[in-house]
């Protein structure tokens, strides 16, 4: 009867929108789930909302930075996206070169509380239909994330947390510590030289970190980006700091020979009166267990660590991740 006919087909809907709610969003909708920002003008309105209302995370510090970078140099951001979901929750920025790995960025939620099932939706979307593996033989990507989402997204790949530096603690600079640091005078022993990498020497500094991602990337660093080197009186580098493209310092080091000089406190005090003067926001990141720099860093009045509302750090890491 139309009745009987009538009952049915209720319960099948009912059917169809039970198995709906049992799906995860982005298997409901893989294709307009992630919506992805690649040009400057569509860019820069993900930057307007980050900080709307002048209110910043610290974390925001890499997406400003980022996009105020790939706007004023001539370094490659071609690669340069930027991805939101629809509740604006998270904001992923995603850097791709033909030089090495993807490099993904997650932004903690405002709230600082995650939703791990729309973020694991999120890196499944990401890595089926976005990231590119660039010829490689193997798709991977490096992660820069909270511990909490790295976790998240490790487990969501079936990839073991491993990252070799170990956790990190984000340091960052109010605006009042940004005004005090500009009135500082940046002071070396006689006849050493502060002065920007010279390009020259783009191969000593790849030479000296442990985590270089690219020898030519280093390189395309020191031409364009914010760096700083102090140079002996022969010409020789002493000491230096260079900028990542996701924009923060990435790799600061000072020769043994000239250590216990005050050249560690001199180069920083200028790379960041560059950042301050470019319009960039000072930050970085210190691996908790390179005990003299974090003790550093945690000792001078121009930082502040970034930590959860009950006074923990917050740890970040870095993982290179494998998938399928």
């Amino acid at each position: 009867s139309s009745v009987q006919l009538s009952t049915m087909m209720r319960r099948y809907m009912s059917t169809l929108t039970n198995a709906s709610k049992g799906m995860t969003l982005a298997q409901q909708d893989k294709s307009h789930f992630l919506q992805r920002h690649s040009n400057l003008d569509s860019i820069v309105a993900v930057v307007r909302r980050l900080t709307q209302k002048g209110v910043r995370l610290p974390n925001d510090a890499t997406f400003v930075n980022t996009f105020q970078l790939a706007r004023t140099t001539g370094y490659d951001y071609s690669g340069l996206s930027f991805y939101t979901e629809r509740s604006g929750r998270y904001v992923i920025m995603v850097e791709e070169t033909q030089h090495r790995y993807p490099w993904v960025c997650v932004r903690l939620p405002p709230d600082g509380r995650h939703d791990l099932p729309l973020l694991r939706a999120c890196f499944s979307e990401l890595t089926e239909s976005h990231l590119k593996s660039n010829g490689a033989a193997k798709r991977e990507f490096m992660l820069e994330a909270d511990s909490d989402a790295t976790e998240a997204v490790c487990s969501l790949l079936g990839h073991s947390m491993r990252d070799e530096s170990g956790d990190h603690s984000d340091f960052h600079m109010s605006d009042a510590q940004c005004a005090e640091l500009m009135k500082k005078r940046c002071v070396v022993p006689a006849g050493f030289e502060v002065r920007s990498v010279d390009e020259k020497d783009a191969e000593l500094v790849a030479c000296t970190w442990k985590y270089c991602d690219s020898v030519t990337l280093v390189k395309e660093r020191v031409r364009h980006l914010p760096s700083v080197g102090v140079y002996t009186p022969e010409g020789q580098l002493a000491a230096f700091g260079i900028t990542h493209s996701i924009g923060q310092l990435c790799h600061a080091y000072t020769f043994p020979e000239y250590r216990q000089l005050g050249l560690q406190r001199a180069r920083e005090l200028r790379m960041w009166q560059q950042y301050i003067q470019s319009g960039l926001r000072p930050h970085k990141f210190v691996a908790v267990n390179n005990h003299p720099t974090y003790e550093f860093s945690c000792r001078t009045p121009y930082y502040y660590e970034w930590k959860w509302p009950q006074g923990e750090p917050i740890r970040w890491n870095f993982n290179l991740i494998e998938y399928r």
